[in-house]
């Protein structure tokens, strides 16, 4: 079962509440623009608070997609109108607002504040809190031992286990003409050949690629995404369905790395003929990574998040000469205890790992190994 995950939003939305801003007494979540809302201004009448109530508290228009206007926008309210339920703005936004756009208004900490803190605190969850990232990126090319780790999309911190594919229905060949979207080869028939299934170069020119296909016509294979190196006469191909496989992938059991954490380098101990071209699945748990947009999620638990957060908000006022200093040094030493206990009673359990075979002095084992796909 995978763990739970929270948004960005929500625990931005939860640490408000915890502080008690003004605006998350009033509101669960967040409010919308009514229509006549500009870049300079956001009407709302929901807003029935005394003039200049939100005065000198942070705007910030809240979502995700690039196509809703002034998101991640953060704004310093100038005034606030109560008879015309007006929130005019320091400066004005990117663009006017759509109606029901939402938007959030923080004070205490600024949203830059608070979403610095959220990032922070998922940083220091680590390693204690960490994501297993399955990773199926990598090809399994021909008389290939060595593969690298760098261009993972996620960097492992510790790899626990590797596997590679056994497609069930799949073809091979060599390319005998090609463009930048597509391969062809004179000598097969692809009449099998579907939309969605994968294609990937195994030798030669433009090895370790894969691609999804896009559609076939005779005897070439079109792909969605151009090549990053276009393959030739020299590349060896294998296209298969990946929804249509009758064997679970093969776990490998002889492999290693060239460093316990962090690895940068893969190693096989063996050469498996009959699956070159299948990809290599990679489970590794990693580092949390940081949360950008609204939608983001992490693993790291909410309630340590949370309470972290508000532990690092408030040591940064600590070091400042506010009056309110002693306040903010109670609310850090609250806060720190809270999450250093959730942190030691429920850190994760990284479970089984490095599941490999070595030999005496250490290296992978060869041919003493009993492998029935060695060759």
């Amino acid at each position: 079962m995978a763990k739970p995950t929270s948004t960005r939003s929500s625990l931005r939305r939860q640490i408000c509440r915890s502080l008690g801003m003004e605006f998350f007494k009033r509101f669960q979540e967040y409010a919308t623009c009514d229509s006549d809302s500009s870049s300079e201004l956001i009407v709302d009448a929901s807003l029935t608070q005394p003039d200049d109530y939100w005065k000198n508290m942070w705007l910030y228009i809240a979502g995700d997609s690039d196509s809703t206007p002034n998101v991640d926008n953060v704004r310093l309210i100038d005034h606030f109108d109560a008879s015309l339920n007006k929130l005019f703005l320091e400066y004005p936004l990117a663009g006017s607002p759509s109606i029901a756009t939402q938007y959030e208004i923080h004070n205490i900490f600024s949203t830059f504040e608070l979403h610095d803190a959220i990032n922070e605190a998922i940083h220091c969850g680590f390693p204690e809190f960490f994501d297993v990232v399955t990773d199926e990126t990598l090809i399994y090319k021909a008389d290939t031992l060595e593969y690298d780790l760098s261009g993972l999309n996620t960097a492992p911190w510790i790899i626990k286990a590797v596997y590679l594919e056994q497609p069930e229905k799949s073809q091979t060949g060599t390319v005998t003409a090609f463009t930048v979207t597509s391969l062809s080869d004179s000598t097969a028939s692809f009449s099998e050949v579907s939309a969605g299934w994968i294609i990937s170069i195994y030798d030669g020119t433009g090895a370790g690629q894969q691609r999804v296909v896009s559609s076939v016509s005779g005897i070439q294979i079109n792909v969605s995404v151009a090549w990053t190196t276009n393959p030739d006469t020299t590349s060896k191909y294998r296209v298969w369905d990946p929804n249509e496989q009758y064997k679970s992938w093969y776990r490998i059991i002889s492999w290693d790395l060239d460093a316990e954490e962090y690895p940068s380098i893969l190693y096989f101990a063996h050469r498996y003929v009959s699956l070159y071209g299948a990809r290599i699945r990679i489970v590794y748990a990693a580092e949390p990574s940081e949360l950008s947009i609204d939608s983001a999620t992490t693993v790291v638990p909410k309630e340590y998040v949370i309470s972290k957060a508000i532990e690092i908000l408030a040591t940064r006022r600590i070091s400042t000469n506010s009056a309110d200093r002693s306040k903010y040094t109670s609310m850090e030493q609250l806060y720190r205890i809270k999450a250093d206990d959730y942190k030691n009673r429920n850190s994760f359990r990284m479970g089984s790992i490095h599941m490999r075979i070595r030999g005496s002095d250490g290296s992978p084992l060869s041919t003493s190994l009993e492998d029935p796909l060695w060759k």
